[in-house]
């Protein structure tokens, strides 16, 4: 009888174990984290076509690089500032001032070629200060040139393609 409770005992366990590995199998789980393509970059102030902010030649004009994180966390960005460079050009001396009050590291640049400002910030080796709210990345100072075409409209100024925010 001993004996008998024994094998069947073993039995029922390893039909147990089979049928839990099957059920296991069966419903595999995908844990993946992917990040919401929530990001958002924009200018302050902001400008429509509509409403274009107007600035005389030879005037300056500075433009707030803000970043808005939505629903994910940013430890860094690689930004590009895209610009027509025969009507406006970054001023000389200092052009970029970053927010350090949210990114810590200016890992890269700023690299400023006509047309074209680059630049790759962080918040650096302490993640506890990951952006999690709409924030001012830094600001860009620009020149209007004496060059003004009615019919061409207004000159943009845009985020490149290469822009990342990670």
């Amino acid at each position: 009888m001993k004996k008998q409770f024994i094998v069947l005992s073993s039995v029922i366990i390893v039909l147990v174990g089979i049928l839990t590995t099957f059920f296991l199998v069966q419903n595999r789980l995908e844990n993946r984290s992917r990040a919401e393509k929530t990001v958002t970059l924009s200018f302050s102030p902001s400008s429509t076509s509509q409403a274009p902010v107007q600035i005389n030649p030879g005037g300056t004009f500075s433009l707030d690089l803000m970043l808005n994180p939505g629903t994910n966390l940013v430890s860094s960005a690689k930004i590009h500032v895209l610009y027509d460079p025969a009507k406006i050009q970054v001023i000389n001396g200092t052009p970029f001032q970053l927010n350090q009050n949210a990114f810590t590291e200016l890992a890269e640049g700023p690299v400023f070629t006509p047309g074209k400002v680059s630049f790759t910030v962080s918040v650096g080796a302490d993640f506890s200060k990951v952006i999690k709210t709409p924030t001012k990345i830094g600001t860009i100072t620009f020149k209007a040139l004496n060059y003004v075409s009615t019919t061409e409209g207004p000159t943009l100024i845009t985020y490149g393609s290469n822009s990342q925010v990670l």
